[in-house]
């Protein structure tokens, strides 16, 4: 439906190719009780709250308008007659405000105009859509929606589960991705891990010749080499991966309010720390060995 005036005044945006002033209208057959689940609240422009539709609105022109219409530039108060015409401006009702809300229930974003079915069924003409709201366990929900996709063709149904469903879907993408951006991250630290021992035994040539000179063994100077390495290794990846986990807590409990303690599973990080101690030493060795394994006047030849 398309708002027109209110008390006789034009709306700014009043012509055919405007959509600002769209809206829609939520009928409810309140002839049998059947409520809106509203949430009532004060209009910006009253001092008073007004009320809720109820049965004795059945039939009539009274209406309940989302909060938004009693602020700029509508300005709409209530005891005001809005004018509503279909889409196709044939049919135009001047709707009698008795209330404004804030949430429907389940179909809170729908921001609506609430009356009774009678206005809807005129304005929509055509255009017409009616919602059923079902309560159904949870265990059986994906089942029972189906069944009525069956039972009625074009039905579109949405269902708590099944909405929770496809943000589990979306979430999972999102978290493979990151997974995947993390993994590539670990590969290039590992090869820049290894990059560095191996460049650092490379220096190093020297030192290895003079521990021989002095009487170091090929194999007690190659075990020497490789603690060092391993225990810096395992030192560099078990801070990092402490500190990784605080900021994760931290984080988590600053911008999403989780109370929880982090996920960071211990034996996970114990772990990684030791598979990155590994390859420190493995990368480590396997420089170091052609350099323990020649003579110490060739390893100081040119000193």
């Amino acid at each position: 439906a398309r708002v027109l005036a209110v008390n006789d005044r034009p709306l700014p945006s009043t012509t055919a190719s405007d959509t600002g002033n769209l809206t829609g209208i939520n009928g409810f057959d309140l002839a049998h009780n059947s409520l809106p689940p509203a949430a009532l609240t004060e209009g910006s422009q009253d001092s008073t709250t007004g009320r809720l539709l109820s049965s004795t609105d059945a039939g009539s022109l009274n209406a309940v308008f989302p909060l938004s219409y009693s602020e700029s530039p509508d300005n709409i108060r209530l005891g005001d007659h809005v004018e509503v015409a279909s889409l196709n401006g044939r049919v135009i009702r001047a709707l009698h405000v008795v209330g404004f809300y804030t949430g429907l229930g389940t179909f809170a974003g729908l921001s609506a105009i609430l009356t009774d079915r009678s206005v809807a069924t005129t304005l929509g003409q055509e255009q017409l859509f009616t919602i059923f709201a079902l309560r159904l366990p949870e265990t059986a929900q994906s089942q029972d929606l189906q069944r009525i996709k069956q039972a009625i063709p074009g039905v579109i149904t949405l269902g708590d589960q099944a909405t929770l469903n496809q943000l589990d879907a979306v979430l999972n993408n999102i978290v493979q991705v990151v997974e995947l951006i993390a993994s590539l991250a670990m590969f290039a630290g590992l090869v820049l891990i290894a990059d560095t021992a191996a460049l650092a035994m490379l220096e190093r040539r020297r030192e290895l010749g003079m521990l021989k000179a002095i009487g170091h063994t090929s194999r007690g100077v190659l075990g020497m080499i490789m603690v060092e390495n391993g225990l810096l290794g395992a030192a560099g990846a078990t801070g990092a991966l402490i500190l990784v986990s605080l900021s994760t807590t931290v984080l988590s409990r600053l911008i999403f309010h989780s109370p929880g303690q982090s996920g960071t599973s211990v034996p996970l990080t114990l772990l990684l720390a030791m598979a990155t101690s590994v390859l420190c030493v493995l990368v480590a060795g396997a420089v170091a060995w052609p350099a323990t394994r020649i003579r110490p006047l060739e390893a100081l030849r040119y000193e």
